[in-house]
């Protein structure tokens, strides 16, 4: 029986850690950005810097959220080992938590970040949009021309 007590704890030590990770990792990575935003456009590592303040906008949130509803969803097994509840009932919560969390957070991340959102348009928004395919415009942000760019010129120096 201790053994459940022992992954309790140890899950929610990790999902712990990456929470209060995420949480200060964010104001680091905006600190980093405002000191490389002097450099050039051109820059490769300012348009690197860009790129990862922009992935850190999307994804930390979601880290965020996903980790507390990791830690929600361990809730019903401590309550089962309590002999608070049914097993299955309290599993069928368990998984629903975590039913929850792959949805929450891919919204999150659809919503959070924009090239990631012209990526999932471009190859499924037919799927959602059929009646109207021919009029599905994908508008780039300034942000995706220049991480487009980057990627460019990190290719061209590879050749």
């Amino acid at each position: 029986v201790g053994h459940y007590y022992i992954g309790i704890l140890v899950i929610l030590c990790a999902e712990t850690f990456v929470l209060s990770v995420s949480s200060f990792s964010s104001p680091v990575f905006k600190q980093m950005y405002s000191t490389s935003h002097s450099l050039s456009m051109e820059d490769p590592s300012s348009l690197q810097m860009r790129e990862i303040v922009q992935y850190s906008r999307a994804f930390i949130p979601s880290i965020c959220v996903s980790s507390i509803i990791k830690i929600i969803g361990l809730l019903p097994v401590f309550a089962w080992q309590e002999g608070w509840g049914q097993y299955g009932l309290m599993r069928a919560l368990f998984f629903t938590a975590h039913s929850i969390n792959c949805a929450v957070m891919k919204n999150i991340l659809l919503v959070s970040h924009s090239a990631l959102r012209k990526t999932f348009t471009k190859t499924f928004g037919i799927c959602f949009i059929v009646h109207r395919r021919c009029q599905v415009k994908i508008v780039e942000d300034e942000v995706s021309k220049a991480t487009d760019r980057h990627f460019d010129m990190l290719l061209e120096s590879w050749k």
